[in-house]
Protein backbone atom coordinates (compact mmCIF):
# COMPACT_ATOMS: atom_id res chain seq x y z
CA UNK A 1 0.00 0.00 0.00
CA UNK A 2 1.22 3.52 -0.67
CA UNK A 3 2.05 6.13 -3.28
CA UNK A 4 5.30 5.03 -4.99
CA UNK A 5 8.07 7.63 -5.09
CA UNK A 6 9.72 6.46 -8.28
CA UNK A 7 12.30 9.26 -8.31
CA UNK A 8 13.65 8.25 -4.89
CA UNK A 9 13.53 4.56 -5.83
CA UNK A 10 15.43 5.08 -9.09
CA UNK A 11 18.11 7.38 -7.67
CA UNK A 12 18.96 4.83 -4.96
CA UNK A 13 18.76 1.94 -7.42
CA UNK A 14 21.05 3.64 -9.96
CA UNK A 15 23.72 4.18 -7.29
CA UNK A 16 23.40 0.54 -6.23
CA UNK A 17 23.64 -0.77 -9.78
CA UNK A 18 26.60 1.40 -10.78
CA UNK A 19 28.48 0.17 -7.73
CA UNK A 20 27.73 -3.40 -8.77
CA UNK A 21 29.14 -2.65 -12.23
CA UNK A 22 32.30 -1.15 -10.70
CA UNK A 23 33.07 -4.47 -8.99
CA UNK A 24 33.16 -6.35 -12.30
CA UNK A 25 32.51 -4.16 -15.36
CA UNK A 26 33.80 -6.43 -18.12
CA UNK A 27 30.69 -8.47 -18.93
CA UNK A 28 28.08 -5.71 -18.85
CA UNK A 29 30.27 -3.29 -20.85
CA UNK A 30 31.01 -5.89 -23.51
CA UNK A 31 27.32 -6.79 -23.63
CA UNK A 32 25.99 -3.21 -23.60
CA UNK A 33 28.59 -1.62 -25.90
CA UNK A 34 29.31 -4.46 -28.31
CA UNK A 35 29.32 -1.98 -31.21
CA UNK A 36 32.40 -0.22 -29.78
CA UNK A 37 36.02 -1.28 -30.09
CA UNK A 38 37.91 -3.06 -27.33
CA UNK A 39 39.84 0.14 -26.64
CA UNK A 40 36.61 2.15 -26.27
CA UNK A 41 35.14 -0.51 -23.99
CA UNK A 42 38.28 -0.39 -21.85
CA UNK A 43 37.91 3.40 -21.61
CA UNK A 44 34.35 3.01 -20.31
CA UNK A 45 35.47 0.42 -17.75
CA UNK A 46 38.24 2.72 -16.51
CA UNK A 47 35.77 5.61 -16.24
CA UNK A 48 33.23 3.61 -14.25
CA UNK A 49 35.83 2.17 -11.88
CA UNK A 50 37.40 5.50 -10.98
CA UNK A 51 34.08 7.23 -10.32
CA UNK A 52 32.22 7.39 -7.02
CA UNK A 53 28.46 7.22 -7.63
CA UNK A 54 26.85 9.10 -4.77
CA UNK A 55 23.99 11.29 -3.57
CA UNK A 56 26.21 12.92 -0.94
CA UNK A 57 26.52 16.50 -2.18
CA UNK A 58 29.15 17.28 0.45
CA UNK A 59 31.73 15.49 -1.67
CA UNK A 60 33.10 17.88 -4.28
CA UNK A 61 36.04 16.17 -5.99
CA UNK A 62 36.56 15.10 -9.60
CA UNK A 63 35.73 11.50 -8.70
CA UNK A 64 32.00 11.90 -8.10
CA UNK A 65 29.00 11.23 -10.30
CA UNK A 66 26.10 12.80 -8.40
CA UNK A 67 22.77 10.96 -8.59
CA UNK A 68 19.82 12.46 -6.75
CA UNK A 69 16.01 12.94 -6.96
CA UNK A 70 16.04 16.50 -8.26
CA UNK A 71 16.65 18.65 -11.30
CA UNK A 72 20.35 19.09 -12.13
CA UNK A 73 21.93 21.81 -10.01
CA UNK A 74 24.62 24.02 -11.50
CA UNK A 75 26.05 24.70 -8.04
CA UNK A 76 27.14 21.04 -7.99
CA UNK A 77 30.07 19.79 -10.13
CA UNK A 78 29.47 17.66 -13.21
CA UNK A 79 28.64 14.93 -14.02
CA UNK A 80 25.14 14.74 -12.56
CA UNK A 81 22.09 12.53 -12.93
CA UNK A 82 18.93 14.19 -11.62
CA UNK A 83 15.70 12.18 -11.46
CA UNK A 84 12.51 14.26 -11.36
CA UNK A 85 8.75 13.87 -11.76
CA UNK A 86 7.40 15.28 -14.99
CA UNK A 87 3.74 14.85 -14.09
CA UNK A 88 1.36 12.39 -12.48
CA UNK A 89 -2.34 12.34 -13.40
CA UNK A 90 -5.22 10.18 -12.28
CA UNK A 91 -5.80 7.73 -15.12
CA UNK A 92 -8.28 4.96 -14.27
CA UNK A 93 -10.32 5.76 -11.17
CA UNK A 94 -11.56 3.23 -8.67
CA UNK A 95 -12.02 5.48 -5.64
CA UNK A 96 -15.25 3.72 -4.63
CA UNK A 97 -14.09 0.16 -5.23
CA UNK A 98 -12.40 -2.21 -2.83
CA UNK A 99 -8.88 -3.17 -3.92
CA UNK A 100 -8.38 -6.48 -2.17
CA UNK A 101 -10.07 -7.87 0.94
CA UNK A 102 -11.15 -5.86 3.98
CA UNK A 103 -9.43 -7.03 7.17
CA UNK A 104 -10.34 -6.53 10.85
CA UNK A 105 -8.28 -4.22 13.06
CA UNK A 106 -6.84 -5.15 15.42
CA UNK A 107 -6.64 -8.78 14.39
CA UNK A 108 -8.42 -10.93 16.95
CA UNK A 109 -11.81 -11.62 18.50
CA UNK A 110 -12.82 -8.01 19.24
CA UNK A 111 -11.84 -5.76 16.32
CA UNK A 112 -12.73 -2.08 16.59
CA UNK A 113 -12.36 -1.25 12.88
CA UNK A 114 -12.23 -2.72 9.41
CA UNK A 115 -9.33 -1.81 7.12
CA UNK A 116 -10.45 -1.44 3.51
CA UNK A 117 -7.74 -1.16 0.81
CA UNK A 118 -8.49 1.63 -1.68
CA UNK A 119 -6.66 3.16 -4.63
CA UNK A 120 -6.46 4.40 -8.19
CA UNK A 121 -4.20 4.15 -11.20
CA UNK A 122 -2.09 7.17 -12.09
CA UNK A 123 -0.41 7.91 -15.40
CA UNK A 124 3.06 9.28 -14.67
CA UNK A 125 6.32 10.20 -16.34
CA UNK A 126 9.69 10.65 -14.74
CA UNK A 127 12.92 11.82 -16.29
CA UNK A 128 16.59 11.32 -15.54
CA UNK A 129 18.57 14.35 -16.73
CA UNK A 130 22.19 13.40 -17.39
CA UNK A 131 24.52 16.41 -17.55
CA UNK A 132 28.24 15.93 -18.24
CA UNK A 133 31.27 17.79 -19.48
CA UNK A 134 31.69 15.45 -22.47
CA UNK A 135 29.27 13.83 -24.89
CA UNK A 136 30.92 10.42 -24.43
CA UNK A 137 30.01 10.44 -20.72
CA UNK A 138 26.41 11.32 -21.55
CA UNK A 139 26.15 8.43 -24.01
CA UNK A 140 27.74 5.93 -21.63
CA UNK A 141 25.67 6.90 -18.59
CA UNK A 142 22.38 7.07 -20.51
CA UNK A 143 22.85 3.56 -21.88
CA UNK A 144 23.58 2.22 -18.41
CA UNK A 145 20.40 3.87 -17.08
CA UNK A 146 18.36 2.50 -19.96
CA UNK A 147 19.57 -1.01 -19.16
CA UNK A 148 19.15 -0.64 -15.40
CA UNK A 149 15.53 0.44 -15.79
CA UNK A 150 14.49 -2.53 -17.93
CA UNK A 151 16.39 -4.89 -15.63
CA UNK A 152 14.46 -3.49 -12.65
CA UNK A 153 10.97 -4.00 -14.10
CA UNK A 154 10.14 -6.75 -11.59
CA UNK A 155 11.20 -4.56 -8.64
CA UNK A 156 9.26 -1.62 -10.05
CA UNK A 157 6.22 -3.87 -10.37
CA UNK A 158 6.52 -4.81 -6.70
CA UNK A 159 6.17 -1.17 -5.62
CA UNK A 160 3.18 -0.62 -7.95
CA UNK A 161 4.84 0.68 -11.14
CA UNK A 162 3.63 -1.00 -14.34
CA UNK A 163 3.54 -0.59 -18.13
CA UNK A 164 6.97 1.05 -18.15
CA UNK A 165 8.16 2.64 -21.39
CA UNK A 166 11.64 4.17 -21.73
CA UNK A 167 12.73 6.85 -24.20
CA UNK A 168 15.90 8.91 -24.69
CA UNK A 169 16.41 12.42 -26.04
CA UNK A 170 19.38 14.76 -26.26
CA UNK A 171 18.70 18.20 -24.83
CA UNK A 172 20.50 21.53 -25.18
CA UNK A 173 21.46 23.47 -22.06
CA UNK A 174 21.36 27.24 -22.35
CA UNK A 175 24.88 28.56 -22.05
CA UNK A 176 23.88 31.40 -19.71
CA UNK A 177 22.65 28.82 -17.21
CA UNK A 178 25.90 26.86 -17.20
CA UNK A 179 29.33 28.50 -16.84
CA UNK A 180 31.12 25.69 -18.72
CA UNK A 181 30.24 23.64 -21.77
CA UNK A 182 27.87 20.84 -20.83
CA UNK A 183 26.11 18.05 -22.69
CA UNK A 184 22.78 16.61 -21.66
CA UNK A 185 20.48 13.70 -22.42
CA UNK A 186 17.12 12.87 -20.86
CA UNK A 187 16.03 9.30 -20.12
CA UNK A 188 12.23 9.40 -19.77
CA UNK A 189 10.13 6.78 -18.01
CA UNK A 190 6.40 6.68 -18.79
CA UNK A 191 4.40 4.34 -16.60
CA UNK A 192 1.22 3.51 -14.68
CA UNK A 193 1.47 3.89 -10.91
CA UNK A 194 -0.83 2.24 -8.37
CA UNK A 195 -1.57 4.82 -5.67
CA UNK A 196 -3.20 2.95 -2.79
CA UNK A 197 -4.15 3.59 0.83
CA UNK A 198 -6.14 2.03 3.68
CA UNK A 199 -9.60 3.28 4.61
CA UNK A 200 -10.26 2.48 8.30
CA UNK A 201 -13.97 2.15 9.21
CA UNK A 202 -15.36 1.66 12.76
CA UNK A 203 -16.98 -1.75 13.15
CA UNK A 204 -20.43 -0.35 13.97
CA UNK A 205 -20.53 1.77 10.78
CA UNK A 206 -19.11 -1.01 8.60
CA UNK A 207 -21.74 -3.47 9.87
CA UNK A 208 -24.62 -1.13 8.95
CA UNK A 209 -23.22 -0.35 5.51
CA UNK A 210 -22.66 3.31 6.39
CA UNK A 211 -19.12 3.37 5.04
CA UNK A 212 -19.04 6.76 3.33
CA UNK A 213 -16.05 8.18 5.19
CA UNK A 214 -14.22 9.95 2.34
CA UNK A 215 -12.05 8.80 0.88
Amino acid sequence: MGFPNVDIFLSAKFIERFNEVKADPTFIIQDLFDDLSAAEQAEIAEYIQRKNFTDDLRERTDSEVFIFPSYPMFTVPLPQIGISLGNEDTAEKFFDDVVGEATPYPDGENPTHWDIPKGYWASANYQADIVCATKDEVIWLSRFLQRFIVEELDNLDQIGVKEVAVSLQDTMIKTEAQPTTAFSRVVRINCKVANTWTKRIPVNFYATGVNKFWP
